[in-house]
C-alpha cells in the first residue's frame, strides 16, 4: 500500500491575511478531494486559537516568530526550517513566505531531503517593493546589506525549486524577465478566492447601521492599514466627492496606521461619515450590500478583495497598480480603473461609478474564474496528486 503523502503549507500567520485565507482553502479542497496528510507551519502562531483546519491536518511551530527582514532572523529562520524538514520529513513543501521564500531552497538543500518544493509568489519581489514604496520627492532610504543581496539571492535559488507559481500573470512575467526563472518553471495560478462559504456569508446582514433602509450609500475599502493600501489618498478623494454628493466611508481593516488615519480624517472633518470599523470576520455582508467597493493601493499582486466584492455583485473603482487589477478587471470591463496617488481622479472615478447601472450577474460569472475547484485542480497537477 502507497504511503500516505505529506505536504507542508510555509506561511507568514495561522490566520492574518490573504495568504493564510487562500492557504486553507486550498488545504480544505485537498482535505476533501484527497488521503494527503498536511502540515500548517505558519511564522507567528498568536493567531492560531482561531485557526479550524481540515481533516488530516496539524498545526506545527517553528518558534521562530513574526516575520522579520533581517539577515539574522533569516539565517535563524533557515536553520528552523532544515530541523523541520528532517524531522517531519514532507514530501511536499508549498512555502508562501514573502520576501523569504529562497531561504525555503536554501534550507531543502541544507536538509538534504528529496522534497518537491514549490514558490509560491504572492508580493512583488524585495527591490521593486522598494522602489514603488519609495515616496516621490524624498530621498531614498539607504538600504541594508540584505535589501542589496536579495536580487541576487533570488536569481541565485528561486531556480532551484521545483516550480514558482505566480498568482497573476503580471508577477510571473517579471519574475521571468528580471530574475530569470525559465518560464518551465513558473506556473500562473489565481488563488482559490471564491466558494460556498463566501456565498453563505454574503447573505448575511452587515453589522453596521449605515446599511439600513434610506441611509447614505456606502463606500467600501477593505485591507490591513498599511502604507501599501494607500488610505491616505482615498480618504483625501472621499473628501472631494463629499462636495459633490452625500457618501459615507467604511474602512474594514486593522493596522500601524490607524492613528494617522485618525488625524487626517480629523483634520478634513470626516468623523460622522468616515468609519475604520477594524477587522471583521465576515466582510462579504458588507461587500454584498456596498454601493461600491474601492481599492486604492500602490501595488498589488493579485488582490483577492477584489474578487470577492465581484462575486458579492459590488462594483468596483481601483487603481491600476501592479499587478492584478486590471487583469482581475480586464482593462476596466468589470470595473473602473484609475491612477495610482491621484485623489482628484479617484474622487471623480468613484463619482462615475456611484451614478453607473451595473450589471452584478456580469461581475459573479467573472469571480467563477477564480473558484476554489480550478486552482485546486492546477496546484494538485503541479503537486503530482
Amino acid at each position: 500500500m502507497q504511503q500516505q503523502k505529506k505536504i507542508a503549507f510555509l506561511v507568514p500567520y495561522a490566520i492574518a491575511g490573504g495568504i493564510e485565507k487562500n492557504n486553507l482553502r486550498l488545504m480544505q479542497k485537498l482535505a476533501a478531494d484527497t488521503n494527503v496528510l498536511m502540515e500548517l507551519v505558519p511564522l507567528n502562531t498568536s493567531d492560531s486559537t482561531l485557526l479550524k483546519l481540515p481533516a488530516r491536518s496539524r498545526l506545527i511551530d517553528l518558534g521562530v516568530g513574526k516575520l522579520e527582514h533581517r539577515l539574522k532572523y533569516l539565517v535563524r529562520l533557515t536553520m528552523h526550517l532544515v530541523a523541520y524538514f528532517q524531522k517531519s520529513k514532507p514530501d511536499i513543501v508549498v512555502s508562501r513566505l514573502p520576501a523569504a521564500n529562497a531561504f525555503t531552497v536554501i534550507a531543502k538543500i541544507l536538509s538534504q531531503r528529496r522534497i518537491l518544493l514549490i514558490l509560491a509568489e504572492h508580493t512583488l519581489p524585495l527591490d521593486r517593493l522598494i522602489a514603488v514604496e519609495s515616496e516621490p520627492g524624498k530621498a531614498k532610504k539607504k538600504n541594508s546589506t540584505l535589501d542589496r543581496l536579495m536580487p541576487a539571492i533570488m536569481r541565485r535559488f528561486y531556480p532551484m525549486a521545483s516550480c514558482t507559481i505566480a498568482v497573476s500573470s503580471g508577477i510571473a512575467k517579471e519574475l521571468q524577465e528580471k530574475k530569470r526563472i525559465k518560464p518551465e518553471k513558473i506556473k500562473v495560478i489565481y488563488n482559490p478566492v471564491v466558494n460556498d462559504e463566501l456565498f453563505i456569508q454574503s447573505r448575511q446582514a452587515p453589522n453596521h447601521p449605515w446599511f439600513s433602509i434610506n441611509e447614505p450609500p456606502v463606500i467600501l475599502a477593505v485591507g490591513r492599514l498599511e502604507k501599501q493600501k494607500d488610505y491616505f489618498t482615498l480618504i483625501r478623494a472621499f473628501y472631494d466627492l463629499r462636495q459633490h454628493q452625500d457618501a459615507r466611508l467604511l474602512i474594514l481593516g486593522e493596522g500601524s496606521l490607524r492613528k494617522s488615519l485618525e488625524e487626517l480624517i480629523a483634520q478634513l472633518k470626516l468623523e460622522d461619515c468616515v468609519c475604520l470599523a477594524g477587522a471583521t470576520d465576515n466582510p462579504y455582508s458588507y461587500m454584498s450590500h456596498a454601493r461600491l467597493l474601492v481599492l486604492s493601493s500602490i501595488w498589488e499582486i493579485l488582490p483577492t478583495v477584489l474578487i470577492e466584492a465581484l462575486a458579492c455583485g459590488c462594483p468596483i473603482v481601483s487603481t491600476n497598480c501592479d499587478h492584478g487589477p486590471s487583469e482581475i478587471l480586464e482593462d476596466g470591463k468589470y470595473g473602473w480603473l484609475t491612477p495610482v496617488g491621484d485623489a482628484l481622479a479617484l474622487s471623480e472615478t468613484m463619482r462615475t461609478a456611484l451614478s453607473s447601472e451595473v450589471d452584478k450577474d456580469l461581475l459573479r460569472t467573472r469571480a467563477s474564474d477564480f473558484g476554489t475547484e480550478a486552482s485546486s485542480a492546477q496546484y494538485m497537477q503541479v503537486m503530482g496528486l
